[in-house]
């Protein structure tokens, strides 16, 4: 699953969040937790004043 926002501080720990209460859930019904690798650090670059066409 992806999310349509980039990985800034707020939304990383909204993220995280959600990670630990999927594992918590995963981890009572006797299921391997979700690595935190799966979430995405890296943000893209964008150019406000870029033409759309090159993006």
């Amino acid at each position: 699953m992806s999310f349509p926002f980039e990985p800034y501080a707020p939304i990383r720990r909204q993220q995280y969040s959600i990670l630990h209460g999927v594992n918590r859930v995963r981890k009572a019904a006797g299921l391997e937790p979700v690595p935190s690798s799966c979430i995405w650090l890296k943000r893209r670059i964008y150019r406000p004043f870029e033409p759309m066409a090159t993006r």
